[in-house]
């Protein structure tokens, strides 16, 4: 029997079946899914705008200054909350997308050689400027007073008062600023804090009195207002001379310095001194009056007295009673003025009425000597100044001969010393002592000053 053949329609289909076409059937409805995701997405940022981001913002601000050693002003720098700001001399900023910014000092010009002397004096006023900053005084925050509870008042009173006090650890009081305490971590030295010897004892030096009718200080010094230099030392070394000074600076402190002889021997020398600088007017009104070299000299001659050396001037701040806290002003080419030495007089007669000192209670600290070096035989016309000592004993001042002998500021001051001193209560004249090879070495640190040096300090 004959097969029929099927029939096309009813033909074996090679393909596979209806599953075959899955993958095509998930690719569109995968398109779909994206469309409509899509259409969403543009319709939303059409009708509700994204917000400005919040990590940036670039709204105007004030300029910033960041802190460091090479601070500078930025205005309008961008703000990133959780970005540290970077160091502005390094470039562009990182963390955001920000303009870079390029901060650069000018190429330095060639360097010059510098003078010693303009050096010296530029290191001097350096040294004041920072000591202004370190010596100024800082605010205290305000403390809540202390509740008082009367001694017999029962014990649940006391309980209630101790209970409304702050008990918050408190930093330890500090010292008035007038009186300043060597640290007990810095010893003064033996050989300068020696006590004087029993009759070594200095009495009144004779030096003229007091015209009367003399002004006083404040009224000397406004006579001066327009003078300065050489003329001004002229007519307050004229006034000294005539004896406008006050009266307990005609009573000398003894200062006594300890050591060894250049034969190894130990011995004491006292000193007589000034118990403050020298100044114009009466006890009651009285101004410390600075002077060149040749002025001071002067009235040391005229005096019987001689200026101190280093050594001598450290001593007499080891062993003062009240030591002043240095008080520096701005440096400027107003040191000079009369205007300046005044108010500097008014700080330095606050802290010792702070202190409660009386006149003629010997003081240190509160200026920088003229002093006696063998460095003015080799330096004619220049003046020597020490001292200006911190609250540990150091000086501001360094011993230097920067400045011409006729220069003199603020700062400066005329320590007088008397011309007898005593060698284990034997009375001595000073200038053989400071000659003596035996007994130089406890006044100086130099050893024997000559007469060339008293020359030089009178040219």
């Amino acid at each position: 029997m004959r097969k029929t053949p099927p029939s096309p329609d009813r033909r074996a289909d090679p393909r596979p079946p209806a599953t075959a076409s899955s993958p095509r059937l998930a690719a569109a409805i995968l398109g779909l899914v994206f469309l409509a995701l899509g259409a969403s997405g543009a319709a939303a940022y059409w009708f509700w705008p994204p917000d400005t981001p919040a990590r940036i913002s670039y709204a105007a601000e004030p300029p910033r200054v960041w802190s460091g050693t090479d601070a500078r002003t930025v205005a309008g720098f961008a703000r990133a909350e959780h970005v540290e700001p970077p160091p502005i001399l390094r470039g562009e900023p990182r963390g955001f997308d920000a303009p870079r910014l390029a901060v650069s000092d000018p190429a330095p010009d060639a360097p010059r050689p510098v003078p010693a002397e303009e050096a010296a004096q530029a290191a001097e006023q350096q040294a004041q400027s920072v000591a202004v900053i370190r010596d100024r005084p800082r605010a205290r925050p305000p403390q809540r007073p202390l509740r008082t509870v009367a001694p017999d008042a029962p014990p649940s009173d006391r309980l209630t008062a101790d209970a409304a006090l702050d008990r918050s650890p408190r930093p330890a009081p500090r010292p008035a600023a007038s009186a300043a305490i060597v640290p007990e971590a810095q010893p003064i030295p033996a050989r300068l804090a020696a006590a004087p010897a029993v009759g070594d004892t200095c009495e009144a030096a004779a030096l003229p009195s007091r015209p009367a009718g003399a002004p006083g200080g404040r009224a000397a010094l406004a006579r001066l207002a327009d003078l300065s230099g050489s003329r001004r030392d002229a007519a307050v070394a004229r006034a000294v001379l005539s004896g406008n000074f006050p009266d307990f600076q005609r009573r000398l402190v003894p200062v006594t310095l300890s050591g060894r002889t250049s034969a190894g021997a130990r011995a004491r020398i006292t000193i007589c001194v000034l118990p403050d600088y020298l100044a114009l007017g009466h006890d009651r009104d009285f101004v410390r009056v600075p002077m060149g070299l040749p002025a001071a000299s002067r009235i040391a001659e005229r005096f019987g007295m001689l200026l101190p050396t280093a050594r001598m001037v450290d001593a007499i701040h080891a062993q003062a009673p009240l030591r002043l806290a240095p008080q520096p002003m701005t440096p400027g080419p107003q040191m000079e003025s009369t205007d300046y030495l005044l108010r500097h007089n008014a700080t330095l007669e606050a802290q010792r009425n702070r202190a409660g000192a009386a006149a003629g209670t010997l003081i240190a600290g509160h200026k920088k000597d003229l002093v006696l070096t063998n460095r003015l035989a080799t330096r004619p016309g220049r003046v020597a100044i020490y001292g200006w000592h911190h609250r540990d004993g150091r000086p501001i001042q360094p011993l230097s001969t920067v400045h011409g002998a006729g220069y003199a500021d603020y700062s400066h001051g005329v320590r007088l010393i008397g011309g007898t001193a005593f060698v284990d209560g034997r009375a001595t004249d000073l200038r053989a002592l400071l000659a003596d090879p035996r007994y130089a070495g406890i006044l100086s640190d130099e050893g024997p000053l000559g007469s060339s040096v008293l020359l030089a300090a009178l040219q």
